[in-house]
């Protein structure tokens, strides 16, 4: 079925992030190579890697060859650049209409976050929440085209950074920082709100370049 597809091509983009993250997969691989190596099928690895290849972490070799881009770190950079232009605007859209009850759920969700004693491999759990912080508030702007950009924005640092052990300080100054942004829109103060989000990213950007790659916007 599509959904049995969709969850096979998700566990295999998980598990090329993570052995590429743990540097288990070599800058140069073939299409085969990853279908023994992960048992998955051939279709899969096609899929997925064409989905890698759109978000430019990925360029084919002649042959059945493929590659990894060598400048991931210059990715994320021009990922931050592009979404400092995009995500304050997004709460500037005049369709823009706050979902209340997401934003209560989230807002106990973050603060659960902000009490609990950071362990190591808490790292995911926390990249999942704040990717959806993102992807919801794009989702509430009423624009499609943004929407998709976002969620784009997200699969790519979901690859790149998914797997990165954040340290406890950036994770509350993160967390700190979305709070901030839904009091603002909550109280209907959307210039606040997207003043405070270009803040973030930019705050984030700076820290992903000293970092590299940990990364928690």
């Amino acid at each position: 079925t599509i959904d049995e597809d969709e969850e096979e091509d998700r566990r295999l983009f998980d598990a090329l992030a993570r052995a590429r993250h743990a540097g288990k997969l070599p800058d140069q691989f073939t299409q085969q190579e990853i279908v023994r190596r992960f048992d998955a099928r051939l279709g899969t690895v096609m899929t997925v890697l064409r989905q890698l290849a759109e978000l430019g972490l990925v360029e084919r070799r002649p042959g059945n060859g493929w590659s990894f881009a060598a400048d991931a770190s210059r990715i994320l950079n021009e990922s931050y650049a592009y979404r400092r232009a995009l995500e304050p605007q997004i709460l500037l859209q005049p369709g823009f209409k706050l979902d209340r009850a997401w934003a209560e759920k989230t807002r106990a969700l973050l603060q659960k976050f902000r009490k609990k004693n950071w362990r190591p491999g808490d790292g995911g759990a926390f990249h999942a929440a704040n990717a959806d912080f993102h992807e919801q508030l794009a989702r509430c702007c009423g624009n499609r085209t943004m929407f998709k950009a976002i969620q784009r924005q997200n699969q790519l640092r979901d690859f790149l950074i998914s797997q990165t052990d954040y340290p406890m300080e950036q994770v509350h100054s993160a967390i700190d920082d979305h709070l901030e942004i839904l009091a603002a829109l909550e109280a209907g103060y959307a210039d606040k709100a997207a003043a405070l989000m270009l803040h973030h990213l930019t705050q984030s950007a700076s820290q992903s370049q000293k970092d590299e790659p940990s990364v928690a916007a």
